[in-house]
């Protein structure tokens, strides 16, 4: 089964965190962190169906995104009351960053 690489899932979203919600980085890091280890098995089914090729990679980046977006609930960063447009766009572009793992993982990095 294909790995993520959980080292560059982290670093792209410290950058994510550092641009878009700076001043709840850490949270947001959290958040991002925590959505990976939530979704883990989620990946790992993706990423086995596209290495199989059962499923092509439209398939898995618009499915993988829709089942990311309904797991990322972004509490830490709600509470701190981050506005809903930010905290929405976070979320996208944390599921961007695991989506993106998820086909490097199969592809050995290119995408």
């Amino acid at each position: 089964m294909p790995d993520i690489d959980s080292e560059a899932v982290k670093k792209d979203i410290e950058d994510l965190a550092a641009n878009l919600v700076a001043e709840h980085k850490e949270v947001a890091v959290q958040e991002g962190m925590a959505l990976l280890a939530d979704s883990s098995d989620r990946l790992a089914r993706y990423s086995e169906q596209l290495a199989q090729g059962l499923i092509s990679e439209d398939q898995l980046r618009e499915d993988l995104s829709l089942d990311l977006l309904a797991l990322a609930g972004m509490e830490g960063l709600k509470q701190k009351g981050l506005e809903q447009i930010r905290l929405a766009a976070f979320a996208n572009g944390v599921v961007t960053v695991l989506v993106g793992a998820t086909i490097r993982s199969v592809t050995g990095g290119i995408l």
